[in-house]
């Protein structure tokens, strides 16, 4: 599906509402709208406080699907957890959703460039039991998320804040039939590659089984298959061998046993998201020691000392990578930017967008790809080149890539570029009330109008839509 840029004018330095918002700069575009680092201003005092705001166009295709994104985000917005929705209003013929900024970017950078989490056992658990508590909270209200993954889970800028973002594919229903839903790499097997009506899948053990591949994914760096099905010949590997991991990850016995008790293919036996929380917080260390490192295969030892380095710098001319979050977007890669594998930069039937040579004797690393069923917020430009990490030992054949690859795949990685920081003074609490989707110029006169009403009507309003459609 073509990116909103296509039809959409840029609306850079663009005010909205009475002057109380204006667009500061483009971060990225979604099928349906763009997003936009914004500024709004407290009519009382003038000061301004950072925002990110997504403009939709009303009168085209996909303000159903932001609706009901809107109605699912509001049901559980004000967890310290959640990215704050703070309003929705039309004027004219655009819809504008007023979020959080976090400053820190996305999970993904965190983990793919910045390496952030390397041999921190104290971060991660940190960061990932927060990450817990978002998907709890979402859970508590009947809201499952169904396309958890770093890219849709934001920190900030002092790493003590965590958000779970981008309800676009969230729904309340505990079943679904909308097999394929979310992105591949993070589906669990119900979910992948099914199309039996007979036997829905489980959205809350859709997002249990992403919250074990984004752990895994902060610990090693890596993910450990492709698709959760036994055409895979990794998933099919860890289902027939006990200690799969261990000869691959450089990873405790203790977080092995996690990830097993995660990644059942008897939905059942799987655990909790309790004792999943319970479990994490009790992991002495999430890595090998250096003894059971030496008595490991080879491939383990190399994957220990490539998470360790920082981050291989990329020459500037060998790849426009970006670094992810919302915050990443430069002005060349916004304007070209597409969703999934629709993008006009001409490589993007390229599976791979990196290569990395390593003591495996199979080809290696694939990229993680965005799911073409997902309305991405916001959708990030693929890599147009491949870039090297610095070559260890190897064969010149040991390079190559395929589907069958003996080793694990990782999530594509884009260089950082630092934030930019706009001043902002204090904002007052009353800017901070319930979330309003309104409509007019002026957010007050649409109340004095009576034209107003709150993001929970629009939820239940959504809902009970639902309901008899059904």
């Amino acid at each position: 599906m073509p990116s909103a840029l296509r039809f959409m004018p840029d609306m850079t330095f663009q005010y909205m509402d009475g002057h109380r918002y204006q667009l500061i700069k483009r971060l990225g575009a979604g099928s349906y709208g763009v997003v936009y680092r914004a500024r709004e201003r407290d009519p009382r005092s003038g000061k301004y406080v950072t925002r990110a705001i997504k403009v939709v166009p009303v009168h085209r295709e996909g303000k159903s699907t932001t609706l009901r994104e809107i109605s699912m985000h509001s049901k559980v917005t004000g967890h310290h957890n959640i990215v704050g929705l703070h309003r929705a209003f039309q004027e004219g013929s655009y819809l504008y959703i007023v979020m959080d900024l976090l400053e820190g970017g996305d999970l993904h950078s965190h983990v793919n460039n910045k390496r952030t989490f390397s041999r921190n056992d104290a971060l991660i658990k940190d960061v990932f039991l927060q990450i817990l508590d978002g998907v709890e909270a979402c859970h508590k209200q009947g809201v499952y998320h169904r396309d958890l993954k770093p890219e849709n889970i934001f920190i900030s800028s002092d790493l003590s804040r965590v958000c779970i973002g981008d309800f676009g594919l969230s729904t309340f229903s505990t079943e679904s039939k909308s097999f394929n839903t979310g992105s591949r790499y993070y589906m669990c097997p119900e979910c992948v590659d099914c199309d039996d009506e007979l036997y829905p899948y489980s959205t809350l053990r859709a997002d249990m089984w992403a919250l074990g591949v984004i752990l895994l994914n902060m610990v090693t760096g890596y993910i450990g298959w492709q698709t959760a099905t036994i055409h895979d010949k990794q998933f099919r590997r860890f289902l027939e061998e006990e200690d799969n991991l261990l000869g691959v990850f450089p990873i405790s016995k203790e977080l092995n046993t996690i990830l097993r008790r995660v990644f059942t293919i008897i939905p059942k036996d799987a655990l909790t998201l309790s004792q999943l929380r319970r479990e994490v917080r009790n992991v002495k260390t999430f890595y090998m020691s250096e003894e059971d490192r030496r008595a490991a295969p080879q491939d383990v030892e190399y994957m220990w000392n490539w998470y360790s380095s920082p981050a291989s710098p990329v020459n500037s001319d060998e790849s426009t990578d970006s670094e992810g979050g919302w915050d990443s977007w430069t002005e060349s890669e916004s304007d070209d930017s597409m969703s999934g594998e629709f993008c006009n930069c001409g490589m993007c039937d390229l599976p791979e967008v990196r290569i990395i040579q390593g003591p495996v004797s199979e080809p290696l690393l694939r990229r993680s790809p965005r799911a073409l069923s997902s309305d991405e917020f916001p959708i990030r430009c693929p890599a147009t080149r491949r870039a090297q990490l610095p070559p260890v030992s190897s064969s010149p054949s040991s390079s190559s890539s395929s589907s069958s690859s003996d080793s694990p795949i990782t999530p594509e990685t884009r260089p950082q570029d630092p934030p930019e920081i706009i001043t902002c003074g204090p904002i007052e609490p009353f800017m901070l009330e319930g979330p309003v989707l309104c409509y007019g110029k002026d957010s007050k006169s649409a109340k004095e109008k009576g034209s107003v009403k709150t993001l929970h009507e629009l939820a239940c309003s959504f809902a009970a839509q639902s309901l008899q459609q059904a």
